[in-house]
């Protein structure tokens, strides 16, 4: 199977011919005009390699890769930023926001095909050696894995906002709403906010059987508006009064 490299890129003839370059090397490309065109594509693409312009509309290459870089599912893509800067301070601060390499135009097409030649197999190399070091098939996990591993840790950190929006949750995943929506809907059969909504409930079901703070207290630790519509949402979830559930464990 060919390995996918996405070509970030605002300028159309330079995109092209990068693309042309490449897939005379037997890469598979695609193209996209800036930063937010790029994440589309990644969110419904699998990538093996990134080469991005530094300087570009809407998104630039650093904000791009600074999102990905954030993103446990899109971390680890190898990021080859792309530019006409030379400066040794350019290259650095690439290099700290996670870059994984520096291509200064112009360049040659052999130049190019060995970047990508050896980022990936140096990818390659590094899957090889988690696999050697005691990795069951079963442990590497898929990016679904990834992400709803990640999406569940976001929840379980911000549950307790009650402004918490969904273009929020969102933006932490590298993802419009809508896709967001769906994507979650196709993994756990549940809406964002059902999800969300849920883990409000089981947190406050964990700190009514601690006893430690009253029914009141609970519902605005746990970010219910107030006690009446908490009671009411409880009572409608789990089918019994958290009064009665406080009651039973106090027996």
């Amino acid at each position: 199977m060919k390995d996918i490299v996405l070509i970030v890129e605002d300028d159309p003839i330079i995109r092209s011919n990068i693309c042309e370059m490449l897939e005379m090397e037997g890469y598979k490309t695609l193209q996209a005009g800036n930063g937010e065109e790029a994440i589309l594509i990644i969110q419904s693409k699998k990538i093996n390699l990134i080469i991005s312009d530094w300087m570009m509309p809407k998104m630039d290459g650093v904000n791009l890769l600074t999102n990905l870089k954030k993103s446990k599912v899109t971390r680890s893509i190898p990021f080859i930023i792309l530019t006409a800067k030379s400066m040794v301070e350019d290259k650095i601060n690439a290099l700290e926001l996670g870059a994984d390499d520096f291509l200064v135009k112009p360049f040659s097409s052999k130049e190019l095909f060995l970047r990508c030649k050896n980022k990936l197999a140096l990818q390659k190399s590094k899957l090889s050696e988690d696999l050697l070091s005691g990795f069951s098939e079963s442990e590497i996990q898929t990016k679904e894995e990834l992400f709803l591993k990640d999406f569940k840790e976001f929840i379980a950190l911000h549950y307790v906002n009650e402004n918490l929006k969904l273009s929020q949750i969102a933006e932490h995943f590298i993802m419009g709403t809508s896709n967001l929506q769906k994507y979650v809907k196709k993994l756990t059969g549940k809406s964002v906010f059902e999800i969300l909504f849920e883990q409000k409930l089981i947190k406050a079901q964990e700190l009514l059987l601690q006893k430690t703070y009253p029914i009141n207290e609970i519902a605005s630790i746990c970010g219910f508006k107030n006690t009446y519509y908490f009671t009411r949402k409880y009572k409608k979830h789990f089918g019994i009064l958290p009064s009665k559930v406080r009651k039973i464990n106090e027996q």
